[in-house]
């Protein structure tokens, strides 16, 4: 028996996923496009200057804020320029209970990790979503996506949507994505 085929998405219910994306998410509800982005790693295509997400994995996140901390800083505030309304969600593959417990590579302390969040938060107006892994991170963009599309955008000026979405934990559903 042959499985049916999934209805094509239109432009709009595509995400564009980044050429430099090196263990792409899987996603149930929405094609994906490679394209490459200027920052970033995910976007909704053609809307890509109103919303885009930025996925880590909590040791990439800690090399991030570690000997990379120059260059994550200088994207974000480079994104804050060039796309001052753009609604920016920050995906992390972990929990904050994982980083409050240290169980990550890093030597890097919680304190400064939870620091640097809150100061992105604040200062570059970045959305934190802690989304337990890469099925939650992959369910949360989506869910992203798709209140975007229903009209709840900042294109339309209304980004409260996202709020209910930030600093919250997602529950991962299914089985851990692996490269």
């Amino acid at each position: 028996m042959t499985k049916p085929e999934k209805p094509k998405a239109s432009r709009s219910e595509r995400l564009v996923q980044d050429t430099r994306e090196q263990c792409p998410l899987v996603f149930t509800r929405h094609e994906t496009v490679v394209a490459g982005l200027d920052a970033m790693d995910y976007a909704v295509e053609g809307y890509e200057r109103f919303l885009r997400w930025e996925r880590k994995s909590l040791d990439d996140l800690c090399g991030s804020l570690g000997q990379g901390r120059t260059r994550f800083m200088r994207m974000w505030l480079r994104v804050r320029q060039v796309y001052p309304d753009m609604i920016k969600v920050l995906v992390i593959e972990g929990t904050k209970e994982d980083v409050l417990a240290h169980r990550y590579r890093s030597q890097i302390h919680p304190n400064s990790i939870m620091g640097t969040l809150a100061a992105l938060r604040d200062r570059e107006g970045v959305h934190i979503v802690w989304a337990g892994g890469p099925v939650g991170a992959a369910a949360e963009i989506e869910r992203h996506a798709d209140n975007f599309l229903a009209g709840r955008s900042a294109a339309a000026g209304d980004a409260d949507w996202l709020e209910q979405y930030s600093l919250r934990e997602a529950e991962e559903e299914g089985e851990e994505q692996t490269c």
